[in-house]
């Protein structure tokens, strides 16, 4: 089975085997044989590929998989795949969501804000009148005192 190496990467090693660059594609991507059972551990890395035989490589190697588990094999790689994209599009809800979540907070503490301004402005508000019939008081008070004071 033939493979496609990630940009980059010149050889790979499998279960202790190694395995090189033996054909590149059209678009100068390095190409490799391996064995059909080791697919699913090449397949599983990031950037990796099945591709098809390069039209002047070498023949492919000998299939050690019956055919229905190379189908299996394609299948699991198409799934793979598809769960891929589906990854990327939770990652992205996920994305979203977290910005709407702090512009939310930011608007509970905008809200929070404005209700402490509120309560201390009506805490004010009470205080004023009791505020000014204290100093009434004191006025009559001090008045009261300074003509107990005369009449003395």
């Amino acid at each position: 089975m033939w493979f496609g190496f990630p940009p980059g990467a010149t050889q790979i090693s499998v279960n202790n085997q190694i395995f090189e660059i033996e054909a590149k594609d059209d678009n100068d991507r390095g190409l490799f044989r391996a064995p059909d059972h080791f697919a699913p551990q090449i397949l599983d890395l990031p950037g990796f590929s099945r591709v098809e035989a390069p039209k002047d490589g070498p023949p492919d190697l000998p299939k050690t998989l019956d055919d229905g588990v190379g189908k299996e094999v394609d299948r699991l790689a198409a799934q793979l795949a598809q769960r891929d994209l589906e990854l990327s599009h939770y990652k992205s809800l996920v994305a979203e969501v977290s910005v709407e979540r702090d512009e939310l907070k930011l608007q509970l503490h905008e809200a929070q804000a404005k209700v402490l301004e509120l309560e201390e402005a009506a805490e004010e508000s009470t205080r004023k009148p009791s505020a000014s019939t204290s100093a009434s008081m004191g006025s009559t008070s001090i008045t009261t005192s300074t003509a107990a004071s005369q009449k003395s």
